[in-house]
């Protein structure tokens, strides 16, 4: 399969080749990373600007621009409209990781926050408990109270 506007004949053979990556690593690889090799061609098949994704999603706008100014129209498009698309892969994966962060740093909160309530319900049965008891412990008094007095009126 073949990317927009390259010529299958000339280009299979050289996007199936691989190409070691200098300024990024994989563990899954040994340390090197692989990527391929993308050759744009005009409209007529004619080879005219060739980029890993890799470089071209690391490239600033002012070198891409620099690199691509003597090519054809169409090639100077298919290559940034390839640039924006790696770009916003880029930007939707580093959005979904966040969005996992946050949603694990929230169940953490949760669960913290749960914990947090049982603690402070058994807190409060516990002083339940104690207003019982002086609650308790008050009217027996009053009682002792009101029966000492009623023995001393007697």
């Amino acid at each position: 399969m073949t990317e927009k506007g390259e010529s299958p004949s000339k280009n299979e053979e050289k996007k199936g080749k691989k190409r070691k990556s200098a300024n990024s690593s994989s563990s899954w690889t040994g340390g090197e990373e692989t990527s391929i090799v993308i050759v744009y061609a005009d409209a007529e098949g004619n080879a005219c600007f060739q980029s890993s994704d890799d470089q071209l999603s690391k490239m600033s706008v002012r070198e891409l621009n620099w690199a691509l100014r003597k090519h054809p129209k169409e090639v100077i498009q298919q290559v940034k409209d390839r640039r924006r698309l790696l770009k916003n892969r880029g930007y939707a994966q580093s959005t979904r990781v966040k969005v996992t962060e946050l949603s694990e740093d929230l169940e953490l909160n949760k669960e913290q926050l749960t914990a947090d309530i049982r603690n402070f319900k058994r807190a409060n049965n516990m002083l339940e408990e104690q207003l019982r008891n002086l609650r308790n412990k008050r009217q027996r008094l009053e009682q002792k109270k009101h029966m000492k007095l009623r023995s001393d009126t007697i």
